[in-house]
């Protein structure tokens, strides 16, 4: 019994070291045409100037390793997050015009060409992408 709340107590504090804090709503931001140079810690600096900054995640190829120019950011309030968002989006950083926007849940997320369990009309309908 002691070993299975040792464990639950190490899974409880890694989940906070990964996803901010328990209180904190947390707002997620999307920011893309982002330098492919670009690293968490320079976002962490420019979105810290706004307000509290608990997750940082640069997207990156899968085979490479490589980032895309993409990121999200995750700020602790909707304040600070509207605070970035007019600070920093269109503004020109490291040669790149940044677009920073509040992320969209993937299921509002739709899909131009649909997914192969379930194609786009053209294909159902015998159609190709050619």
């Amino acid at each position: 019994m002691m070993a299975l709340m040792k464990l639950v107590a190490t899974i409880f504090a890694a989940t906070l070291l990964f996803t901010g804090p328990a209180s904190a709503a947390g707002v997620k931001l999307y920011v893309g045409n982002l330098p492919f140079a670009i690293s968490d810690e320079d976002l962490r600096t420019q979105f810290s100037q706004y307000g509290s900054v608990y997750d940082v995640l640069v997207v990156t190829d899968k085979g490479t390793g490589k980032p895309v120019g993409t990121a999200f950011v995750s700020m602790s309030s909707l304040q600070e997050a509207q605070a970035a968002i007019a600070g920093l989006n269109g503004k020109e950083l490291n040669g790149r015009k940044w677009s920073v926007a509040l992320a969209r849940p993937v299921a509002e997320r739709g899909t131009e060409h649909g997914t192969r369990s379930n194609p786009s009309p053209r294909l159902r309908n015998g159609g190709s992408y050619n």
